[in-house]
């Protein structure tokens, strides 16, 4: 009697682990660098003037403002926004 309700739940335990799952670390899985998610943007922001001076030499002030990353964020967001070289 005992028998049929405990191969009815051996049977459903069968079906409900998703195949791998005993072979999982604990804890779950671990992002590899293929699996990681989207790196987060940095917090950039559009020039409020119209033109981004980037004129040698780049003082300390300005040289946040004239690096690559952020010079290339501006080029893709802000189509307004010149960059003086």
């Amino acid at each position: 009697m005992i028998l049929k309700p405990l191969i009815g739940l051996a049977l459903l335990a069968a079906v409900a682990i998703p195949a791998g799952a005993a072979d999982a670390p604990p804890g779950g899985p671990v992002a590899g660098p293929a699996q990681a998610g989207p790196q987060p943007q940095p917090d950039y922001h559009c020039p409020t003037t119209p033109y981004l001076n980037c004129m040698p030499p780049i003082g300390e002030d300005r040289r946040q403002a004239c690096s690559k990353e952020y010079v290339a964020w501006v080029q893709a967001h802000c189509p307004k926004t010149q960059i003086v070289y």
